[in-house]
């Protein structure tokens, strides 16, 4: 359990600093190596969820690059300032239904996807048994990224994992509609932001939503004054 957080904490300290066009890249070459991925002796229902994934992913990509941006403005006194919004940590991607589905799957790895062009790492729990077309995602996706920015877990349980106060953030998706109260008590307390969806169909309204994906990353601009006082000065640093 310990070298899970350690290993998503070092990899987010890397991942976040790095450009956000950077970060879109990599999930738009594994955008790319999805069409290369072969289906044809998976189910057809397995086919349409991939499709579906990559058309939803290809908007996110851009939704990022549109939303979330590497700023440079002018100062009031001609000085340079880079202005950009950072990772928190890591977020807590989770199924929260007792058998996960395979659309409840595609969907995780949606979010996940989010979260990490955000600039965070990411922890992902899903519930059901990995078919083969899972892996052949899985194993392309891991090829993109670095080691441990996304990693996987069906052993720990919800509530383990929400304990851990290292958390940015948790995303739970149900289909089955459970309370709408469900996630939020299990992460009452704990100094974290969360967005509950239930039925991932819902996504098709939230992926239209600008603020749908800012809510993966802090609203924290950071300034770099590069001429003024002759040095790199942090001016802002507050939400």
């Amino acid at each position: 359990m310990e070298t899970l957080w350690h290993n998503a904490n070092n990899e987010f300290q890397h991942w976040a600093q790095q450009p956000l066009k950077q970060r879109v890249a990599v999930l738009l070459c594994w955008h790319k190596a999805l069409h290369k991925l072969s289906l044809t002796q998976d189910t057809a229902q397995a086919q349409q969820c991939v499709l579906q994934l990559k058309q939803q992913l290809q908007y996110f990509c851009l939704m990022a690059q549109r939303h979330l941006s590497d700023q440079v403005l002018p100062g009031p006194t001609g000085e340079t300032n880079s202005l950009k919004t950072t990772g928190q940590g890591i977020y807590l991607v989770a199924d929260l239904d007792e058998r996960g589905s395979d659309h409840a799957f595609c969907q995780l790895l949606l979010l996940s996807c989010a979260a990490m062009l955000a600039g965070n790492s990411v922890i992902m729990r899903y519930n059901g048994q990995l078919q083969h077309w899972h892996k052949l995602l899985l194993i392309s996706l891991h090829k993109q990224l670095p080691e441990y920015l996304l990693q996987i877990t069906c052993s720990q349980s919800m509530q383990r994992l929400l304990d851990a106060q290292i958390l940015a953030g948790v995303v739970g998706i149900s289909e089955q509609n459970p309370p709408s109260n469900t996630l939020h008590c299990q992460v009452q307390g704990a100094p974290i932001r969360h967005v509950n969806i239930y039925a991932p169909q819902q996504l098709s309204n939230c992926m239209l939503l600008p603020d749908f994906l800012i809510g993966f990353c802090s609203q924290t601009c950071v300034s770099d004054n590069t001429a003024a006082m002759g040095g790199n000065a942090q001016l802002l640093a507050q939400p």
